[in-house]
């Protein structure tokens, strides 16, 4: 499945995170904080990369 991750909306990127198990926020501080759109893609990116890598 090819698709351009940059193209899509932040909610397609949040459903895409959950579904790679990406967790959605970071504690920083004792403070929990929600991810924006660019922390988001740049973790997809490094998950997909690591599967690519155990694929092969």
């Amino acid at each position: 499945m090819k698709f351009n991750i940059d193209d899509m909306g932040i909610k397609e990127i949040q459903n895409l995170a959950k579904q790679l198990r990406i967790p959605p926020s970071y504690k920083e501080g004792g403070v929990r904080f929600r991810k924006n759109k660019a922390q988001l893609v740049r973790d997809i990116k490094r998950a997909m990369r690591k599967q690519g890598e155990l694929a092969q």
